[in-house]
């Protein structure tokens, strides 16, 4: 278990240049953790705990690559990177997150990691085989810090991440209709349309298949979890997936996955639930989440300073959460 005086830097992300919400980022975050940076894309201001940086919000995992100098300046032993509008459960502050999450001493946390070739999400398909690795411009030396494509296949194959780096396979998503079917037939027309469109889609993967960019696995990356000593080894692998246009939650849990000698811990293995919407194949999912963060924001009356006493403390996290809607 990690010791008590283990002390974790939070570092915000925002996507997008939304300065208005840094006054808000630091009401939630000052009082827990006395390390907070923000990383603000194109920012031209004078506060010393925004760090600006560049790059376009698909490769966000640049905007870390690029700051590392001054992420690592904060006096901490690990850094919590979270999203803009991810609002973490208020028990968790700088001194007990290892021991609320159950995480030993130097292990990086991220939600999950998936193994594109199975099908089940359709997204990672397309990003995992659009991208270069000897883009225009670049030359091929840049990536000599990442393994091979077979090594990087055969590494993420051994720790049971990736069976294949053919893509063949499209689990199909048909969303269930809408009863009494008669009284909405406009509504089931469209879900008739996208039913169409996600068969044809299967068949053109089980006909027509592609081969993966790079090997890559896929996972939430709105928040990550990373040990000091791991940071700079991390970045050198997430520049070159960001020069390449590998899409960030490719990016991200695969430089993690391909590390060397580094213990991962996912949700599975902590005493909290996860609170995304990132399941547009799970209806009900998605549903219960929504109803929850729904709840939350109304409960406080869009009021800041008591947000979080209405956060439901089973979860880790909620997101999104929009602090934009906040006074």
């Amino acid at each position: 278990m990690q010791s008590s005086h283990s002390k974790t830097g939070l570092v915000v992300l925002f996507n997008h240049n939304y300065e208005k919400n840094i006054p808000l980022i630091k009401q939630l975050y000052n009082e827990r953790f006395s390390e907070l940076r923000i990383l603000m894309p194109f920012y031209y201001g004078s506060d010393k705990d925004v760090i600006s940086v560049f790059g376009n919000s698909f490769v966000f995992h640049t905007y870390i690559a690029q700051a590392r100098e001054k992420i690592m300046a904060m006096d901490c032993d690990d850094f919590l990177i979270i999203g803009d509008d991810l609002l973490l459960n208020p028990d968790l502050n700088e001194l007990n997150i290892h021991q609320k999450l159950n995480l030993p001493r130097g292990s990086f946390y991220i939600d999950n990691v998936a193994d594109i070739s199975t099908g089940d999400y359709y997204r990672p398909l397309i990003e995992a085989t659009k991208f270069t690795t000897t883009p225009l411009g670049l030359d091929s030396s840049a990536a000599r810090v990442l393994p091979p494509y077979e090594e990087a296949f055969n590494i993420l194959h051994d720790k049971g991440l990736m069976n294949s780096t053919i893509f063949s396979k499209c689990t199909p998503f048909y969303q269930p209709w809408i009863k009494p079917f008669s009284a909405n037939l406009y509504k089931n027309y469209k879900i008739f349309r996208g039913r169409v469109w996600h068969f044809l889609n299967y068949l053109k993967w089980k006909f027509r298949p592609k081969k993966a960019s790079y090997p890559c696995v896929f996972g939430y990356s709105d928040i990550i979890l990373i040990p000091r000593d791991k940071m700079e080894e991390l970045c050198r692998y997430l520049e070159i997936m960001a020069t390449w246009g590998m899409f960030v939650e490719l990016a991200i849990p695969t430089s993690i996955s391909l590390l060397k000698n580094v213990h991962v811990v996912y949700s599975d293995s902590i005493p909290y639930k996860t609170g995304n919407v990132w399941y547009p194949q799970s209806p009900s999912h998605f549903s219960k989440i929504h109803s929850t963060i729904s709840q939350m924001v109304e409960c406080s009356n869009n009021k800041l300073s008591i947000l979080n006493t209405n956060f439901p403390k089973e979860y880790l996290y909620l997101h999104p959460v929009k602090l934009s809607h906040f006074n």
